[in-house]
């Protein structure tokens, strides 16, 4: 599954970041990192509660998204904020998913939370894992996807992170998307117009589980994958991913060495332009703020997340630092945010 998604060098740390309206006591979420743990054994051993002061929230965050999880690590992360209110939940996605971090966020908090995400049909996916690999083989052989133009230093491990706030009225996917691909126009029409007509690929981040009610720390997740050179508006948007089936399950059984040197071959060519997810909105008066960082795949690992609360939308970039300079990283988030505000909620 790795490969396929372009990549083979991820941490694969995905992260929930949230502010809530009263503040946590460190002994108290302790304790329910022991009943977590005991209940969802899956989750490797109890992670340590890690506690920041309010000028190293964002290091935590880029320290949890950047470090592998060992064979023996737990494979949630927890760290709280000095004053009990910023608290950051990361997991390893093979345990986990987006609606999952809710759900250990709720056993860490105590609250009821749950958001607007709908999910798909279990059996939904029409091809099988075969077939499909086939299928994105060649076309990485023939047509590979259009890649942001790179401004980064070669080499950089990790991934830099990004996030802003705001109230720009109601964000759904399609407008995410809408604004993504817009920005990408923009970003290589003024670095590298040979860039241009180039097939655009965008992959999601899907649910096959609603986030009502209150989702277990576990994943069940899925994946989708779609042409985007179309799209021009949220309308457009709406309209491609209403045909949109998910990607076929990685099987229980492969052959990892096969399939790892076909993907260093290919590396370059597989994976999508960008991928983006939308964890909904968190409606509970408990989170004040909140923010989704999805982990990016494919060689200029480029990951959009959105995320509501009844105070406004965060949307976050997370980029390969080999592939974006931290100046460029801001100057993209800023291009996603307005045209995301030009045109809210479309």
């Amino acid at each position: 599954m790795v490969g396929l998604y372009g990549d083979t060098d991820l941490t694969w740390s995905i992260m929930l970041t949230l502010r809530l309206a009263d503040p946590l006591q460190g002994d108290q979420v302790v304790e329910r990192l022991v009943e977590l743990v005991r209940a969802y054994p899956d989750l490797g051993r109890q992670p340590e509660l890690v506690r920041v002061g309010p000028d190293e929230l964002n290091g935590i965050e880029e320290g949890f998204a950047n470090t592998p999880y060992g064979d023996h690590d737990p494979l949630v992360r927890v760290a709280l904020g000095d004053d009990g209110r910023d608290l950051v939940v990361a997991m390893h996605h093979g345990a986990g998913d987006g609606l999952g971090m809710l759900g250990v966020a709720a056993v860490v908090t105590g609250l009821p939370l749950t958001t607007g995400a709908r999910g798909i049909e279990r059996n939904s996916e029409p091809h099988n894992f075969v077939s499909r690999s086939v299928q994105r083989v060649l076309e990485a052989l023939l047509r590979p996807p259009a890649r942001f133009a790179p401004s980064g230093t070669e080499g950089q491990p990790g991934d830099h992170l990004r996030h802003s706030w705001g109230s720009a009225g109601k964000v759904n996917t399609a407008s995410l998307v809408s604004a993504t691909v817009a920005a990408l126009r923009d970003w290589n029409r003024t670095r590298d117009p040979s860039r241009r007509g180039r097939r655009v690929v965008v992959s999601m981040g899907l649910s096959r589980r609603p986030g009502t009610p209150t989702p277990t720390p576990t994943r069940d997740t899925a994946f989708a994958r779609f042409r985007a050179d179309r799209i021009w508006s949220a309308q457009d948007a709406r309209e491609v991913m209403r045909g949109v089936e998910p990607e076929p399950e990685f099987p229980a059984r492969a052959e990892p060495g096969l399939v790892g040197r076909a993907v260093k071959v290919l590396e370059g060519r597989l994976g999508a332009t960008v991928l983006v997810s939308n964890l909904g909105l968190i409606d509970h008066p408990g989170v004040t703020r909140a923010r989704l960082w999805p982990a990016p795949a494919g060689p200029a690992g480029v990951a959009v997340g959105l995320v509501g609360t009844r105070s406004g939308t965060g949307v976050t970039l997370r980029v390969r630092r080999g592939w974006f300079g931290p100046t460029e990283v801001d100057e993209l988030l800023t291009m996603v945010v307005d045209q995301l505000r030009a045109n809210p909620g479309q």
